[in-house]
Order: structure tokens, then sequence, then C-alpha cells
């Protein structure tokens, strides 16, 4: 079974417009609005895919309703703790001559308490071998170190852990020695003080992570499994929305890694995921048929030892 985790959930409101202009007025087509954050976006690619999984994320009371109905209109399954005040909202500006703009607006402020009450509830029902993905950044005034210390709690018991947070620091990957990780390259660079992404992925493995990716938005990604390194390399394609391509990716990982792909299968299959998401409206999740079509045009070079993954 497959948990996801977003202590900051989202509206993710999204404007269409025929062009952009800064500083004037600029009046949009329509609006889409969905519910969202990282967590919430892997839980809905994954039921695309055909993923058994459920969501755990904390909730503002005060536009809770709305929320919990988008997700129920998505079929997904979940659970969740409250607090005071509303969930943030995120707008993207879509336009045909200018790249995505996006704003971001903040909402509830997290507890400590309601953190721990939340992972309490997973505690109860997750168990050995099964799949936690941990998405998003921290809330500002919830402690780092208790969620590194919870996150070791689910590794100790054997559960698979995904991270995928910007908020935490090389040493906390050293310490948590996570199944799997997808900084992206911007993040890599402020991991490692290079753009290597090649590099970075082989000393995150090097720090005892199992799988090891560097994502590189439309140049594909570089993946470190053992001894093996993946360089993915894709076809351009014209993006609708990159909002959520890098949360596809993971689910389409932890899909690949559920279904039992052999790493080569299991990166081509996250890459796809990643670029079939950006061919969607908004965070709309991938269509499994465009991931199967795409997955062909998708080149891997690998660099490998006697060792396998």
């Amino acid at each position: 079974m497959i948990y996801t985790v977003t202590l900051n959930p989202a509206f993710d409101l999204h404007y269409y417009l025929d062009s952009f202009s800064p500083f004037e007025d600029n009046f949009a087509n329509y609006i889409e609005t969905e519910a969202g954050g990282k967590g919430i976006n892997v839980s809905r690619v994954l039921n695309n895919l055909g993923i058994e999984n459920k969501a755990y994320f904390l909730s503002g009371k005060e536009n809770e309703t709305r929320f919990l109905n988008l997700l129920d209109g998505y079929g997904i399954n979940y659970d969740y703790i409250s607090v005071n005040g509303k969930i943030r909202e995120n707008v993207s500006l879509h336009s045909l001559n200018a790249d995505d703009t996006r704003i971001c607006v903040n909402g509830f402020r997290a507890t400590d308490e309601a953190v721990d009450a939340l992972l309490k509830k997973l505690k109860s029902v997750i168990v050995q071998d099964d799949v936690l993905i941990f998405s998003g950044r921290l809330p500002v005034n919830v402690s780092k170190l208790k969620i590194i210390n919870n996150m070791s709690d689910f590794r100790n018991a054997g559960v698979k852990l995904y991270i995928d947070c910007a908020s935490f620091e090389l040493a906390d990957f050293e310490a948590l020695k996570p199944y799997f990780v997808k900084p992206n390259q911007n993040e890599a660079n402020a991991l490692f003080r290079t753009d290597d992404a090649l590099s970075s992925a082989e000393k995150l493995f090097e720090l005892g992570i199992e799988n090891s990716c560097i994502t590189l938005g439309g140049q594909g990604a570089v993946y470190a499994c053992s001894h093996n390194i993946f360089t993915v390399s894709v076809k351009k394609i014209k993006a609708v929305s990159t909002v959520g391509a890098g949360d596809a990716f993971t689910a389409g990982f932890a899909a690949a890694v559920e279904k039992g792909y052999p790493p080569e299968k299991r990166i081509r299959f996250a890459v796809a995921c990643g670029s079939a998401s950006a061919l969607e409206k908004g965070t709309n999740p991938p269509l499994l048929t465009e991931v199967l079509k795409l997955s062909s045009d998708i080149n891997i070079i690998k660099k490998t030892s006697d060792s396998e993954c």
C-alpha cells in the first residue's frame, strides 16, 4: 500500500489567457480550480495509474468543505486533521505568449501538535514494506527535527520512504537514508554547489539512498541505483502546464516499483509520467495512454558495473 503525506495542501487556481502583459489589465478566458499540494498531486496520478493509495494531509477548517468535495470527485481515499485557518491558494497564469507565472498565497499555520496527530493516524495503519511518500516544503513553524524523527520511525519499521522535500538539507538525507529522493536541478545545485546532475545523483546514492534521481524538467533526468547510472533524455513536447510534473514523476516511479519493473523501466516510466503530465491542463494527472506513447521516445544511456540494483 502507498500512503502520501501533505502538510501544505493548496487550492490550485489556473487562469487561462490568450496573452499576458505585465503592468497591464489581463483577462482570463476561464478559470479552473483544483485541490492540490504535492502529496495530493501524487495520489491523483497514482489513482489514474490504477495504484491503490491513501492521502493524509492537514486541512484548514475555513474552506476545507470545498477541498474535500474536490477530492471526493477525484475518487481519492484520504484522512486528515483540521486546523484553524484556510487552505492556501496557488494562482497560475497560463498564456500563449509567455511562460507560466505562479503566485502563492499563504494559508493556515500548521502546528507540531497537528502534525503529530496526523502522523499518529498514519502510524496506526502503515506496516512493513508499505510505501510512504512525503512531499512538499515543511510549514515554517513546524519542527524539522520532529519530522525527521517521525520519518526515521517509519523507516525503522520497514516502510519505504520516498522524500521530495526542498526543506531537507544534505545532512537530513544522510540521516534518513530514504528509499527514494527526487531533487530537481536547482535543489541539487543547492545541495552540492554544482550543476553536474550526474555527480549529484551519484553522491546521493553514496549517502545510502537506494534510488537517487535528479529531475531536469524538459531535459529528462539522471538516476543512480547501486552502481548503475541512467542518463535520460526526452523528446521535446509542447507543454500545456508544467505544474505538478515533478509529482507525476514521483508517482510514476512509485507505480513502477509496485509493478516490479527493473531499474531502467522504472526511470523510463517515471520520466514518461512527468512528460505526459505537462500535456494536461493545470495539475490534471497524465493519461496512461500518453505515458505509454511517450515512453517509446525516451532515450536512456546506462553506465553500469557488475553490481545490479
